[in-house]
């Protein structure tokens, strides 16, 4: 088990957290460049893989940085493997949802909606009881080299129809805060110090 209040580990895993938050916004901005071109236009093939890559990568990044944050405010890695570590991630992400947009009702009916939000109906409503579920499994199937990424058993397109909405409102609601950083101006630590030029021999 991961104790977070060990300032080092703690350390370690906020920088791991500014590394999943800058891979998901990369592939979320390639996705939508991708999908807008899709609904005007037509995607090559490639375009087309590239649309389901970038899509299937933003939600495994965002899937991947949303529990390191949930460990962390947890303050260890405790519960988070195995059979029931799943059970328990599911839950977090039911709780994130339905917690995001109860946020979101407040605000629009206190009249301090962002403009160009939906009407209050779009959010004031229960979240799918299998949204954490679908979420989990739309993860393992794009993350891992398995038959349901190709086979339809696991339909992203479904996926992206039913529960994109929930996904990227948690997103847009977490990186209000870690985008405000500069990866530039960050200790991203062993990330920031790879390279590929040969070590010099002393």
């Amino acid at each position: 088990m991961q104790d977070y209040s060990d300032r080092e580990l703690d350390s370690a895993l906020i920088a791991t957290i500014h590394h999943e938050s800058f891979l998901m916004k990369t592939s979320h901005d390639e996705f939508i460049r991708l999908g807008e071109k899709q609904i005007l236009s037509t995607l090559t093939p490639t375009e087309q893989v590239q649309l389901f890559s970038s899509y299937s990568s933003f939600l495994h990044h965002f899937y991947e940085f949303s529990i390191a944050c949930f460990m962390r405010e947890q303050g260890s890695d405790k519960g988070f493997s195995g059979r029931d570590g799943a059970t328990k991630k599911d839950n977090l992400f039911q709780a994130e949802a339905s917690r995001v947009f109860r946020g979101i009702v407040s605000r629009l009916q206190s009249n301090l909606g962002e403009g160009w939000e939906n009407d209050l109906s779009y959010y004031d409503i229960e979240i799918p009881l299998d949204f954490g579920e679908k979420f989990r499994k739309v993860r393992n199937s794009t993350a891992h080299a398995i038959t349901e990424r190709t086979s339809g058993e696991v339909d992203l397109s479904e996926f992206y129809a039913v529960y994109h909405k929930y996904v990227y409102e948690i997103y847009r609601a977490a990186y209000r805060y870690w985008g405000r950083f500069n990866i530039d101006q960050l200790d991203m630590k062993a990330i920031g110090r790879f390279t590929v030029a040969a070590f010099k021999s002393s």
